[in-house]
């Protein structure tokens, strides 16, 4: 690794700790994943959005065109009839199509519901293990303590025989 990348890792690092202080690399890591999933499926979202839009703009454009067919040939007084048929196949079909991208952007509505639900569900996990890892350094280290102090008893409790032992060597 050349030293220009080391040097562009170290204050991408340095951004990160900056943005969030009291976060692990892994942690930012992690959160950073989670934001560039949901940004891309927001991405599929506006995409599908789109898509979409031109569909329906082209669709308006094909009514627009048949209307403008078919009202020419009402003018000369042909084919009522056929004519009222396809409008009402056209309105059928356009409300078809509407419909249907109702539903996928339900469906795609849902989808971003259950993947925020799952992003505070890890949110709180994440949230639950610093707690425990906290809880189980704060246990080490009254257990650490508690040695410690038994150690500075027996030590003392060795003094004071060591004492009694000397005295009664001196009478």
């Amino acid at each position: 690794m050349s030293v220009e990348k080391l040097i562009k890792t170290e204050q991408k690092q340095r951004q990160q700790r900056n943005l969030f202080p009291h976060r692990s690399i892994a942690e930012i890591g992690i959160a950073i994943g989670l934001w560039r999933k949901m940004d891309k499926m927001h991405q599929q979202i506006d995409d599908v959005k789109k898509s979409h839009e031109k569909h329906n703009h082209v669709r308006q454009l094909r009514l627009s065109h048949t209307q403008k067919y078919w009202e020419n040939i009402v003018k000369r007084g042909k084919r009522i009839a056929l004519l009222q048929k396809q409008r009402s196949y056209e309105k059928m079909q356009f409300n078809k199509r509407k419909s249907d991208q109702i539903k996928v952007q339900n469906e795609l509505n849902e989808k971003l519901k259950i993947n925020r639900e799952k992003f505070k569900f890890l949110e709180n996990d994440q949230k639950k293990l610093k707690i425990n890892n906290q809880l189980s350094e704060n246990y080490l280290n009254y257990q650490q303590k508690l040695l410690d102090h038994e150690l500075l008893i027996q030590e003392k409790y060795q003094h004071l025989i060591n004492l009694q032992n000397r005295t009664n060597e001196i009478r």
